[in-house]
């Protein structure tokens, strides 16, 4: 690919981020310009063959890994090693009631109240442990819709989910894709298709790493608009590490859009609809 050519795939953005220029030199001027690059040096980044460091964008699946961790790791092991089961309770961070030191700063981090938030298990145990409360599929309405090329793992959980109420993905899994040549999807084309498979859609389930907090507000309101009265069940956001980038915007735009799912509720159509 010659220069140019280059330069343009660099620029094909979603049409949300239009406005937004891209390339390499901003992303150089963004990180001269980060008031917390110093933190980048709290990560090991690994490096390539010939020893430079690598450009790691994988943040989304698995973080690098923060310096101070091996240090953490080793004093819980060296609390098993003296102490064994009484490492449940008796050391300063003692392990039965260890999620509970988690709570406030998990809180934080998603913009949610201390008593909203519940640090357990793995993101797809958690997913299945949220289908199996909020997706109740009917004859009428048994699809869920997800994103093109969604994370494997979340891809599994939903098609297991369905087979499970036994009925079969090819028939009841709805996968909203972008438009061709383009890498992102356009809110439009989301809110069409829910329009167009609302009374079948049972379940919506759009990743977090797919939507900047900003635009959470708006992508919620869009939908809510273009989705018939009692159109779906369940709405499942799911936000894996990058909740970290999550500010409490996000709690308003989900009661917003818990208001939206009353109002369907009082319609008396479908199912009862939710909020997850």
């Amino acid at each position: 690919m010659d220069r140019r050519g280059a330069e343009a795939d660099d620029r094909r953005v979603s049409p949300d981020h239009r406005n937004e220029p891209a390339g390499l030199e901003y992303a150089r001027a963004q990180d001269r310009a980060d008031p917390l690059a110093r933190f980048r040096d709290e990560f090991h980044i690994p490096r390539r063959v010939d020893g430079r460091e690598e450009v790691y964008l994988c943040g989304h699946s698995l973080g690098l890994m923060p310096k101070r961790a091996e240090t953490y790791v080793l004093e819980e092991l060296a609390i098993w090693k003296r102490r064994g089961v009484r490492g449940h309770f008796e050391p300063s961070r003692p392990w039965m009631p260890y999620h509970e030191l988690l709570t406030k700063p998990s809180a934080s981090l998603v913009g949610a109240e201390a008593n909203e938030v519940a640090v357990i298990g793995s993101l797809t145990a958690n997913l299945h442990l949220m289908m199996v409360s909020f997706y109740r599929p009917t004859v009428e309405r048994h699809k869920v819709l997800i994103e093109d090329r969604a994370f494997p793992s979340d891809r599994y959980a939903v098609e297991s989910q369905i087979r499970f109420h036994g009925w079969e993905p090819a028939s009841s899994l709805l996968v909203v894709r972008p438009r061709t040549g383009e890498i992102c999807l356009r809110r439009e084309d989301l809110a069409e298709t829910i329009e167009r498979e609302g009374d079948a859609i049972a379940l919506v389930l759009l990743p977090g790493s797919s939507i900047t907090p900003a635009r959470c507000s708006t992508w919620m309101r869009s939908l809510a608009s273009a989705t018939p009265e009692g159109a779906w069940s369940a709405s499942i956001w799911p936000m894996p590490p990058e909740t970290s980038r999550s500010p409490s915007t996000t709690r308003g735009a989900i009661s917003r859009a818990g208001a939206v799912t009353n109002t369907q509720r009082r319609s008396g159509r479908g199912r009862r609809p939710v909020r997850a």
